[in-house]
């Protein structure tokens, strides 16, 4: 499952300033066009009740550990053997990462590009269960990077409504590969 959400603001072309213009993808630093996070979200509590234990840490902002689920401490013929596998990101989030810090990390940083007339994708990735949509829509009362970046674009824009008028076109895009048996 795939979700992605574009974002775009075209400044009308008869703006009472002159629009400065960056050059560069619209990401969030002009060095750093595309940007991988990662984000582990808690166990269920259904997960819990059925005994299933964390495979994925958090080790710092950048890199995750994924522990192997079959891996038996009491194994004594594999005792010195690990068989984890470590990840580097440019963020990880690990489970008591808020929206808010997400957002921040991630998002935030694309609005003014926005502003300035540059296009910015967030695409969030993985299975299904995984926490996409929490991370992109959230909940009543915690947004999710969607709203957030919505309510940021809009207050910029207010502050700068007297000099520029603005055209506002925002995607939301959900994909689900489902297979279909004969």
């Amino acid at each position: 499952m795939t979700t992605e959400s574009a974002l775009s603001v075209d400044k009308n072309a008869k703006s009472k300033k002159d629009a400065s213009y960056t050059t560069g993808s619209g990401s969030s630093t002009e060095e750093n066009p595309l940007i991988v996070a990662v984000r582990i979200r808690p166990l269920q509590l259904e997960e819990t009740r059925h005994g299933t234990r964390p495979i994925a840490l958090r080790v710092d902002d950048n890199m995750v550990v994924l522990m192997d689920p079959q891996e038996d401490p009491a194994d004594i013929l594999r005792a010195n053997r690990s068989r984890e596998k470590q990840y580097i990101f440019d963020i990880s989030f690990g489970v008591t990462n808020s929206q808010e810090e997400v957002y921040v990390k991630t998002t935030k940083g694309l609005i003014q590009s926005v502003i300035n007339g540059y296009k910015a994708t967030v695409f969030a990735y993985g299975a299904t269960g995984s926490g996409k949509t929490y991370t992109m829509l959230g909940r009543d009362g915690d947004p999710g990077i969607m709203g957030r970046t919505l309510r940021d674009l809009f207050a910029a824009m207010e502050t700068d409504q007297e000099d520029n008028l603005y055209t506002v076109s925002m995607s939301y895009l959900e994909v689900n590969r489902i297979f279909l048996l004969a």
